[in-house]
């Protein structure tokens, strides 16, 4: 009795330490469930005080406006789509652009032949009145009073109302706008001739290589040097690697600018990942770790089979290493992958920018497209947590197995 009593009281005790677990993970993930609920919106709702995380839009409705038309035509390779906003001699008229937002507010001088009149598109709205719902949108609003015309097919369709703007609620549907990645990718190509963000994730993918192979290969030497080789000094040198975990970065910036600037690699991607070939105290420490708990009698072996110091290191200790090998790596590619700093203080060329520094460039340019920059941004979390997801064992494996021996 007393051991079903305990068992019970096990039970009950790990289900609530599961529940606040599972509590505390969806509080952790809201962030990015926000995120991508918001990359896949319409411009109009990411600028709304409503919480929603599933994406909406409102509901459509065309039509011709004889008091303001709206015309289409041909301009640089592109449909845009604006307004008459003055004549000229010959048959020529000024248009003014208003879409697509690249070349917002652009006049140029245009044939009346070319311009074509399109429908405008607004949202729909409904109304109640005398108990029944019309549906309808606004042709135009003054001082808070709209003129709301039904449409539909019951007989009031046509009928043009006056009432308060306050009293219509905006018709919404599920409207998932997966185009808001490819028009991410592909923002500034029609002015730059290519796509900028295609460049910044080359040029970010060839930096994570440069600095993961870096931190891996070097840090893996001095790790073994101080964990399994005997010289005088090392544990005063290993103290002395851990005590620079204590310098903030901000105090050895100008520092290493002004000798980056001198050896005249300003501007270029050397200054990011040269450094990573020298060794960092945290990977250090943590291969260190490891590699103690290692048997020396496998090192032993190897000796007496002839092999030498750097044999054994190759060809023994490093395939016994892969979980810790994984999880410095998968550190350096996020550290990598995620830096904007180091990008901000030695890349001064568009063309060597980085997708950290991009998404600022970004946000600079596109202003409050939210629904673009979370797209973006999306775009840019999707390849650590894919590689995380499939390199957690390995990650998890390296991290238990890293404490197991001082």
């Amino acid at each position: 009795m007393a051991k079903r009593r305990k068992s019970r009281s096990s039970l009950a005790q790990h289900a609530v330490i599961h529940a606040v677990l599972i509590a505390l993970g969806c509080v952790f993930i809201i962030p990015l469930v926000w995120m991508l609920s918001t990359s896949l919106k319409v411009i109009e709702e990411t600028a709304t005080s409503e919480i929603n995380f599933i994406p909406m839009e409102q509901v459509k409705h065309e039509y011709f406006d004889a008091d303001d038309p709206i015309y289409e035509t041909e301009h640089l390779g592109q449909t845009v789509r604006g307004k008459i906003s003055g004549e000229i001699e010959n048959g020529q008229v000024e248009f003014l652009i208003t879409d697509p937002p690249g070349q917002l507010y652009k006049k140029i001088p245009m044939d009346r032949s070319a311009l074509k009149e399109v429908p405008k598109t607004t949202g729909v709205y409904e109304f109640d009145r005398d108990g029944l719902v019309f549906p309808g949108f606004i042709r135009s609003e003054e001082d808070g009073i709209a003129q709301f015309e039904i449409i539909g097919s019951s007989s009031e369709a046509g009928t043009v109302l006056e009432v308060p703007k306050d009293d219509l609620r905006p018709v919404k549907e599920v409207s998932f706008q997966f185009h808001n990645f490819a028009d991410a990718i592909s923002y500034g190509e029609q002015t730059l001739g290519y796509k900028p963000f295609l460049v910044y994730a080359r040029n970010t993918i060839l930096f994570c290589i440069l600095f993961v192979g870096g931190v891996v290969i070097s840090n893996s030497i001095v790790a073994y040097s101080f964990a399994r080789l005997r010289w005088p000094g090392r544990d005063l040198v290993f103290a002395l690697t851990l005590a620079t975990m204590m310098i903030p970065f901000p105090v050895i910036m100008v520092p290493l600018f002004t000798l980056f600037v001198k050896l005249d690699w300003a501007g270029t991607f050397r200054p990011l990942w040269v450094p990573a070939w020298f060794g960092s105290a945290f990977s250090i420490f943590l291969l260190r770790q490891f590699y103690k708990s290692i048997p020396n009698e496998l090192s032993e072996a190897a000796k007496i089979d002839g092999c030498s110091e750097w044999g054994i290191y190759y060809k023994v200790i490093l395939p016994l290493t892969k979980p810790a090998l994984a999880v410095v790596a998968l550190f350096a590619f996020m550290s990598s992958w995620n830096d904007f700093l180091g990008p901000l203080i030695y890349l001064h060329s568009q063309e060597h920018f980085t997708l950290s520094l991009g998404l600022n460039f970004y946000r600079s340019q596109q202003g409050a497209q939210w629904h673009l920059l979370m797209a973006a941004s999306t775009v840019v979390l999707a390849p650590v947590i894919i590689l995380f997801f499939f390199t957690q064992r390995l990650f998890i494996q390296g991290i238990a197995a890293t404490g197991l021996k001082g």
